[in-house]
């Protein structure tokens, strides 16, 4: 049988042991590596675990909005934002990025960008948002002095703590015409003793959400890898949510997945 070129350098990977490095590098074509990771105060509410989860759970929506960006202290002013979102296009859900600049207090419209994450003028439709960066004002310079808020009126969609300089929210969309592979996964609690379930859950569109691996923690960390990876079809979301036994706790959780075009799947 005659082998692909994506075949061939799959198993070549393989042979070496350097297949997700491969990966990473963007050496596998139509292959993505996708670090996601997320935090946030878990309490005895099950939430996904995201920047806000302490206030609310994340606000899943399948609508397209026009959201702004501002911060809770008027010295976040001419800091240069990137969010990566989803967009509703028809029936299909698309790979966009947003940009703005900070105006203190004030709200900013987000623009949709090219890849380079320039504005192309015209106000973005997100159905949500899925990372969030800032990259400041200059080289070492310009980190949030407050609280940084993607928001539709009081809706918060995603959000910067003062200091981190980036969303952490535990999930991502599968966009339409793609798959993912989850490889491996991890979590962490900080906290004395308090048992926490964590659920790495997938909502396959137009379905509830589905638990897809649960497992608990009293303190400390973990990682797993997978010989046989957990694989999701296109317009699925996959998140990890958090619950503990009593009062609160500080967490984290994160997945190591490959975003595949499905083009290359059947070759």
């Amino acid at each position: 049988m005659l082998q692909t070129d994506l075949h061939n350098k799959l198993l070549r990977n393989e042979r070496i042991g350097g297949f997700d490095s491969a990966v990473a590098a963007g050496q596998v074509p139509g292959f993505t590596a996708i670090q996601k990771f997320g935090g946030g105060v878990v309490t005895t509410t099950e939430r996904t675990i995201w920047d806000n989860m302490e206030n609310s759970d994340f606000p899943y929506k399948y609508t397209n909005t026009a959201m702004t960006g501002e911060s809770d202290d008027i010295l976040d002013t001419g800091q240069t934002i990137k969010i990566s979102y989803i967009e509703l296009v028809g029936d299909d859900w698309v790979y966009k990025k947003g940009t703005m600049v900070t105006n203190g207090t004030t709200p900013v419209t987000i623009q949709e960008a090219d890849d380079d994450y320039v504005s192309l003028g015209v106000n973005a439709a997100i159905m949500f948002p899925y990372r969030i960066i800032n990259t400041g004002t200059g080289q070492g310079t310009g980190g949030m002095a407050g609280t940084f808020d993607v928001k539709t009126g009081a809706t918060i969609y995603g959000q910067i703590n003062n200091g981190y300089n980036q969303s952490l929210m535990a999930l991502f969309p599968v966009a339409s015409g793609y798959s993912a592979i989850v490889h491996s996964v991890g979590r962490s609690i900080v906290g004395s003793n308090k048992a926490a379930i964590f659920t790495y859950s997938a909502i396959p569109f137009g379905e509830v959400r589905q638990a897809k691996r649960v497992a608990g923690l009293s303190s400390g960390s973990e990682y797993e890898t997978f010989d046989l990876p957990y694989c999701f079809p296109e317009k699925t979301i996959l998140e990890v949510r958090c619950i503990i036994d009593s009062s609160t706790a500080k967490v984290n959780a994160w997945f190591d997945l490959f975003v595949i075009e499905n083009e290359y799947l059947g070759r």
